[in-house]
């Protein structure tokens, strides 16, 4: 008998290697949505994103999502090219996010000839007035007050196609951004969590997972280097040192009902990272008050203990949230910050905040206000004959304009984009009336 030897191209044999993958059902969209298509109900999460999502070794599923420009991604079709994929959960009401794309644009320019990168924007983790589905309450965050970063939860898929087109108009991104649909069947399965990372293996298996993208000890840069090279030769070691910066004052005051923050800068001052203990040392708040850290991420108001990393040279923003009640009241926290490499390195810091209502008298305040809320180009104020004076102040307590009562228009062109206090005194120079007012 004869025999026939086949011999193949190299490259052919490497694409039948490339396309052994196998993923679950497809979930999510079919067709291109509409933008009028109504957003679903959102179903609030509270748990930990360490168990939301898909576990390492998991099979994922299938999904086809579209781009701002209606270009289809599907991930079946990506995983044809042989390559793993990296899928960043985000919204651009989520500070996390934000703090996190100058790392994940560095990846994405190192890897992308080996990897495919995609943003998949969801649901928004801090809107303006609505609530937080990861909070179960409104938590809009003195981060994105203070950027001006103020985005309702969207109602119709248009809405949140606008979100990410303001949101790539002011930020580089540089890998992909695709948009989960109508119904959040993506967040729903790979999530929910607002920044978390999977990363697929080329056999539609979940190689690595972060429940909080590149949170340290987890790395992307070190999972890549594993996957790709089959070693971790990443040095984790943290030596650094750090300082801390009060940024505003440490007593804050407004009204009731309002969330006040407290805010502080830590910086790495070394060529190593830096290993970081924040501690909730003390707190002395009124029953019905609330309070939480926003620090290398947004905790939870029974977490009094986090860790975190600071790489060299970075810094970081934190705030420490009051939310308080309709009871006029004073509250305080005491947070420390110590070095877990060096005990030596360590700092302290405490916030107050004090909540006052406006005082009753036979003053009419129903004709004293400014509008639009939010204001960009301009703010008008009305107000009548029983006022003496008008101020406004910022964020951190400065008068910002002072003027005599009377109907004004503001241009407000110039102004810093932050929150303002427009706050209205009688005859006797009393103030009958605060509101609070954000530029956008």
């Amino acid at each position: 008998m004869n025999r026939v030897l086949l011999f193949l191209p190299a490259f052919f044999i490497w694409n039948i290697c490339l396309s052994q993958y196998h993923l679950k059902e497809h979930i999510g969209q079919k067709t291109i949505p509409s933008d009028k298509d109504p957003m679903c109900a959102i179903t609030n999460y509270l748990g930990s994103f360490a168990v939301s999502g898909y576990k390492v070794s998991d099979t994922v599923h299938d999904f086809t999502l579209y781009d701002n420009d209606l270009k289809e991604y599907t991930l079946s079709n990506i995983l044809k090219d042989g390559k793993p994929v990296v899928l960043v959960s985000s919204s651009y009401t989520c500070p996390v996010f934000r703090g996190k794309v100058n790392v994940l644009n560095e990846l994405y320019k190192l890897y992308k000839e080996k990897v495919n990168f995609y943003i998949v924007y969801t649901v928004e983790a801090h809107p303006n007035i609505d609530i937080s589905p990861y909070f179960g309450r409104v938590n809009t965050g003195g981060a994105n007050v203070n950027s001006g970063i103020l985005y309702r939860q969207p109602i119709v898929y248009r809405d949140r196609i606008k979100i990410v087109e303001d949101m790539l108009s002011a930020m580089v991104i540089e890998p992909p951004v695709i948009v989960d649909g109508p119904c959040n069947e993506w967040w729903l399965h790979y999530g929910p969590a607002p920044n978390n990372m999977t990363f697929i293996n080329s056999d539609g298996t979940v190689f690595a997972k972060h429940d909080w993208f590149n949170r340290s000890p987890n790395d992307l840069d070190c999972d890549i280097k594993k996957l790709l090279n089959g070693v971790n030769d990443c040095n984790n070691l943290a030596e650094g040192k750090f300082e801390l910066q009060i940024i505003g004052d440490t007593i804050i005051n407004g009204l009731t009902e309002e969330v006040l923050y407290g805010k502080g800068l830590l910086k790495n001052t070394s060529k190593s990272r830096v290993n970081i203990r924040a501690i909730r040392l003390k707190k002395n708040i009124p029953s019905g008050w609330i309070t939480s850290m926003c620090l290398d991420v947004c905790y939870g108001p029974d977490t009094d203990t986090a860790e975190f990393y600071l790489d060299a040279g970075q810094h970081l923003e934190f705030f420490i949230d009051f939310i308080t009640d309709a009871k006029p009241s004073s509250g305080s926290i005491r947070m420390g910050f110590v070095n877990i490499a060096d005990g030596t390195n360590r700092f302290g810091v405490s916030y107050r905040a004090n909540t006052l209502i406006s005082r009753v008298n036979n003053t009419s305040t129903s004709s004293m206000y400014s509008y639009p809320n939010p204001f960009k180009d301009y703010i008008r104020i009305e107000s009548n004959d029983q006022l003496s004076q008008i101020t406004i102040s910022n964020s951190q307590g400065h008068i910002f304009q002072n003027f005599d009562p009377a109907f004004v228009e503001l241009s407000t062109i110039n102004w810093p984009v932050g929150l303002y206090y427009f706050n209205y005194y009688d005859n006797s120079g009393s103030r009958i009336k605060s509101e609070k007012r954000v530029k956008f």
